[in-house]
């Protein structure tokens, strides 16, 4: 196809540039009624959106103001924002602040996290870099996963989770076709954020013990995130309990060179934790919160839901034929303890 004499010129046409995209913006304004205002913060917002997708912005905004019979104002084209992130997320519930627990500094960490995602102007303004990708090390049961699904819904990006077993066992050519298909639909969805889970089983470090097929695995992984281009919109989150087992190649770069440490709940949490996952069950009379959290010392949130869940079954087991279930007492959660923890 491409040769002399049939199609032998070539024209590259890029995705517009910030002061590009304010001229798009103003361009699609000046015939439309709008009370004037700072479009500056919108082009900077619009980091890696073809003239199209802008044009869409606008029309949605314009149709915000009609409805309302007005011209069309800042917060028309801000609420247009609101509802036009990645919305290809499959399969994903979106995550709220409140179905999380986390210890203060890990919070605070992903609070400023989320914020720079959501406000590119303010990380220029403090001559902060944005964060292209960010390494979530802890224990497992910690709630990595969920952080990441946290991320992406405050951050109104398209969702993909890739693990091991989505990749491995597959023959050579249709892991890396997986893996070049995943980041491909990441960069057509965004904002997106891609979480891969098990970081240091997925991209190994080099060593003799390793199959041909994980070499080119950790290969393609390499070559696609090194593309990855700030104009792609494309987050990574990563997840591990063994950094160390990790390529030293993916963690150059900046793509993950942020980490979070994510660790086991201290008292409070843990209290926190059971007060969300018991509810409105009763407790025996004289049996606290600060209690039953002390016997769980050690324990990740996923294995503390477990706790309750078992607690709640046994109290229910005590129950005399019809009788509503007695409030849990100290030996329901021993009991569940010791089930969990699987009579060790």
């Amino acid at each position: 196809m491409v040769r002399e004499g049939r199609i032998d010129l070539e024209i590259r046409v890029d995705l517009p540039n910030e002061v590009m995209r304010l001229k798009i913006l103003e361009k699609q304004l000046e015939n439309r009624p709008w009370r004037r205002f700072d479009l500056k913060e919108f082009a900077q917002k619009t980091a890696g959106t073809s003239p199209a997708k802008i044009r869409a912005l606008v029309d949605k905004a314009a149709t915000f103001a009609a409805a309302e019979g007005r011209r069309i104002e800042e917060s028309d084209l801000r609420r247009a924002f609101e509802q036009t992130g990645g919305k290809d997320r499959p399969p994903f519930e979106p995550v709220e602040w409140s179905d999380l627990v986390l210890e203060e500094d890990v919070e605070s960490d992903v609070r400023m996290l989320v914020r720079l995602l959501n406000e590119p102007g303010l990380a220029k303004k403090m001559q902060v870099p944005i964060s292209t990708g960010v390494l979530l090390v802890g224990p497992t049961g910690t709630g990595k996963t969920t952080i990441a699904r946290l991320i992406a819904t405050q951050s109104n990006r398209s969702f993909y989770q890739v693990t091991p077993a989505d990749i491995l066992g597959r023959y050579t050519g249709d892991s890396v076709k997986q893996i070049a298909g995943l980041f491909s639909r990441a960069k057509g969805h965004s904002p997106s954020l891609i979480f891969i889970d098990e970081l240091d089983a997925l991209l190994p470090q080099a060593n003799t013990s390793l199959s041909q097929h994980d070499v080119q695995v950790v290969d393609q992984f390499l070559i696609e995130i090194s593309s990855l281009q700030a104009e792609n919109r494309v987050f990574l989150v990563g997840a591990t309990n063994r950094p160390e087992g990790i390529d030293p190649r993916v963690l150059r770069g900046g793509r993950f060179s942020e980490k979070i440490k994510v660790g086991l709940p201290g008292r409070n949490g843990r209290e926190k934790l059971l007060i969300k996952y018991l509810g409105p069950v009763r407790l025996e009379a004289g049996l606290e919160f600060g209690l039953i959290s002390g016997l769980m010392d050690g324990f990740a949130p996923a294995d503390l839901k477990a706790i309750c869940d078992a607690a709640k079954r046994l109290a229910l087991m005590r129950a005399q034929n019809d009788q509503p279930p007695p409030p849990l007492s100290r030996a329901d959660f021993e009991g569940a303890i010791e089930r969990v923890r699987g009579f060790a």
